[in-house]
């Protein structure tokens, strides 16, 4: 028996969808920084401390909550992302935006859940929103300032010895994969 109704459970659904293809949108910006712009060392970073945590830190934190309560998620597909990238702060810009449209989904799963006076996975969303993918926005807000801010002296390809000074506390302890 289900201690979730219908709609939050079809929000939690879509929640772990959009998590797996935010791993897709991250790999593809991994491969397009280390392979089209030659910065190995920050899509490492990007790889091991944002693209595998959005399986981790969001779908399976979301399936194990939703499984807790009788509702069962299934893995949904997951499209290709195959954009070729013309300059570091256009992948990161892609990421950022997708991070947001991310923020709105989530926020609009809270207002479901309001809605449906779902309390505990409200209260979980958010929790999950301030103390987790807040940190991920505001990584991406800072290494998208930084990189404008290479670009803008044209010396972008020297951002992919330097991003560590824009890494947020939050990522600073992180260990690689």
């Amino acid at each position: 028996m289900s201690l979730i109704k219908e709609l939050t459970a079809k929000e939690l659904q879509s929640l772990v969808d959009s998590s797996f293809s935010l791993n897709s949108i991250f790999d593809n910006i991994v491969y397009g920084l280390q392979d089209e712009l030659r910065m190995p060392k920050f899509a490492s970073f990007i790889h091991h401390r944002i693209s595998h945590s959005f399986p981790i830190d969001f779908a399976d934190a979301i399936q194990e909550f939703a499984s807790s309560r009788g509702v069962r998620i299934k893995r949904g597909i997951v499209y290709a992302n195959d954009k070729i990238f013309n300059s570091a702060v256009e992948a990161i810009s892609i990421g950022y935006n997708a991070l947001l449209d991310f923020e709105k989904q989530l926020n609009s799963a809270i207002d479901i859940c309001i809605d449906e006076n779902s309390k505990s996975t409200e209260d979980f969303l958010r929790n999950l929103s301030v103390n987790v993918l807040n940190h991920y926005i505001h990584q991406m807000s800072r290494f998208s300032e930084g990189l404008m801010a290479y670009e803008e002296d044209n010396i972008t390809s020297s951002f992919n010895k330097d991003f560590e000074s824009y890494i947020i506390e939050y990522f600073e302890d992180s260990e690689e994969d």
